[in-house]
């Protein structure tokens, strides 16, 4: 199910857990697969970030989701991803 998501800002700052590199990878550990395209389901780039969402209008639970590069960019963008794609973060 497609539910609306918000790309939080100021998160570049977040310390990454042990033994990685990257919020994707995080995430590809994780979910145990890798995608290729961007979660939004309205962008065909390629994905190549962990981006840090919160559900809209729900709790402020943080999540990751892969995204490229310019949805990532775009600080308090609004877009759809399928709910089962978001893994929380656990800080």
């Amino acid at each position: 199910m497609a539910i609306l998501v918000k790309n939080l800002r100021g998160t570049s700052s977040k310390k990454l857990p042990a033994g990685f590199t990257s919020w994707f990878d995080v995430w590809v550990a994780r979910s145990n697969w890798r995608p290729v395209m961007c979660l939004n389901i309205d962008c065909f780039n390629v994905a190549t970030k962990g981006g840090h969402v919160i559900k809209k209008n729900t709790d402020k639970t943080e999540y990751l989701v892969p995204i490229c590069t310019s949805c990532n960019n775009e600080h308090d963008k609004e877009f759809y991803v399928d709910e089962i794609d978001l893994i929380a973060i656990h800080e």
